[in-house]
């Protein structure tokens, strides 16, 4: 959850407890199905981030488990291949090829070596075993790539329904910030003949801007550096201080 996102669902509730304790009476319209809609927007703003939290611990364990698993499956079972290889077939540049190693960064390129290298390997299982391969070897190494897989697609779904939770938190945001707006326009003409409560008001109101320092970063030059967030004075018009609100 971003901390403008943070910040502005603190501020729906303040706006619904506010509304809840004494809803002012407004000129034009009612408020009531205004706050129902800010009410389910807080609700689902509550969802997504603690679905977006879960995701994202679920996702982070995930990642260390697959690491150690492409690590294994790399020093257990494709190392002593392609070494085996190259003490096999030094001069055959079409199985040095077929049994080289992938980078180790890309797991997915890994996973379909080494279910190239079993391929191969099997054809040639009796030379590998007279250099110390187990009988199995090319079974154990196709299992170690099928739970590999496993684990890749389980943490691919992970991140999917991470994505959903924070494209589900953005919306919301948004709809609680149009709906704050909506609720100043009804409320401000008539809260600025008791100036206390109209002060109230605009306080509890306040979304907060996170600022932009215009630096360079020498290693990406046109960058920009975010400073420290603030939060935006109250506007004169009778709309919530936000950069977005004073440009609409």
């Amino acid at each position: 959850m971003l901390l403008k996102e943070k910040q502005a669902l603190m501020v729906f509730r303040r706006v619904r407890d506010f509304l809840k304790e004494k809803a002012p009476d407004v000129g034009y319209g009612s408020v009531e199905g205004v706050v129902a809609q800010l009410n389910d927007a807080i609700a689902n703003l509550e969802t997504h981030a603690r679905e977006q939290d879960a995701r994202q611990r679920i996702t982070t364990e995930a990642t260390q488990q697959q690491r150690a698993q492409v690590k294994a499956l790399r020093r257990e079972f494709m190392t002593p291949v392609s070494r085996g290889a190259r003490m096999l077939f030094p001069e055959n540049p079409t199985l040095l090829q077929a049994f080289a190693m992938p980078d180790a960064r890309d797991y997915m390129g890994t996973v379909a070596a080494a279910e190239a290298m079993a391929q191969v390997a099997t054809q040639h299982a009796s030379k590998f075993r007279i250099i110390g391969l187990p009988e199995d070897f090319v079974k154990r190494m196709q299992d170690a790539v099928a739970q590999l897989r496993a684990q890749l697609d389980l943490r691919a779904a992970d991140v999917g329904l991470r994505s959903a939770a924070t494209a589900g938190l953005r919306r919301e945001y948004l709809r609680g910030r149009e709906l704050v707006r909506m609720l100043d326009a009804m409320l401000a003409p008539r809260l600025t003949a008791t100036p206390p409560r109209f002060a109230e008001w605009r306080s509890l109101s306040r979304f907060l801007r996170v600022n932009v320092a215009i630096t360079t970063d020498p290693e990406r030059p046109g960058a920009t550096t975010p400073s420290s967030p603030e939060v935006l004075p109250p506007t004169l018009s009778g709309e919530p201080g936000t950069p977005e609100a004073r440009a609409a």
